[in-house]
C-alpha cells in the first residue's frame, strides 16, 4: 500500500543473509531492552520472574513471533554465524533468567540446589512452546490464549524452583 516493493529492501542489504544478521541483532537488543529492567524490580523474585514471562510474550507476540522466524532460518541455511546470532539472543534471554534465579537463591525464596541453566532453558522451552501454539492456531475459534497463558506458565515454571 506504500509502494514498497521486495527489491526495494535490497537497497539497504546486500543479501537475504545480511537482512537476516541486522534483524537477529534487532531482535536481541529489543528483547534485552525489554526485560533487562526487571532485573533491579523492587518486588520479590517470584513476581519478577512473573513480570518477565508477561512482557517476554508481549514482546514475541507483538512481534509476530519473530523469534519462531529467526530460529527456522537459523536452522534452514546452516550457516555458523546465523547459527551463532540466534544462539546469542537465547544465551542473552537464558542469563537474564539465570539473574532473576540466582537472586532468587540468595534470598532464600528459590531452592538453592537448582540447575540455573536448565531451569532458564525449560522457562524458555515453555514460552516457545506456547508461542508456537498461539502462532499456528492462530485465529481459529479453538485458538490458544496466549495472554491467559502468561500467569499459569510463570506459576508452572515456579512451582519447580519455589523454596516452599
Amino acid at each position: 500500500r506504500i509502494g514498497f516493493t521486495e527489491a526495494a529492501i535490497y537497497r539497504h542489504f546486500e543479501n537475504k543473509r545480511s537482512m537476516l544478521l541486522a534483524l537477529y541483532s534487532y531482535v536481541r537488543q529489543g528483547l534485552l531492552e525489554k526485560l533487562s529492567p526487571i532485573l533491579v524490580l523492587d518486588s520479590p523474585p517470584a513476581d519478577r520472574i512473573r513480570v518477565f514471562v508477561d512482557e517476554t510474550i508481549d514482546y514475541l507476540v507483538a512481534n509476530r513471533g519473530v523469534n519462531l522466524i529467526l530460529l527456522a532460518e537459523s536452522i534452514q541455511h546452516r550457516d555458523p554465524e546465523l547459527r551463532s546470532a540466534m544462539l546469542s539472543i537465547f544465551t542473552s534471554f537464558k542469563g537474564l533468567v539465570e539473574i532473576l534465579l540466582q537472586v532468587g537463591i540468595a534470598s532464600g525464596d528459590f531452592k538453592s540446589g537448582i540447575d540455573t541453566d536448565v531451569c532458564a532453558t525449560c522457562l524458555a522451552g515453555m514460552i516457545l512452546g506456547s508461542l508456537t501454539r498461539y502462532v499456528l492456531e492462530g485465529s481459529k475459534s479453538y485458538s490458544f490464549n496466549i495472554s491467559k497463558a502468561k500467569l499459569p506458565i510463570a506459576e508452572c515454571f515456579l512451582e519447580g524452583v519455589l523454596s516452599i
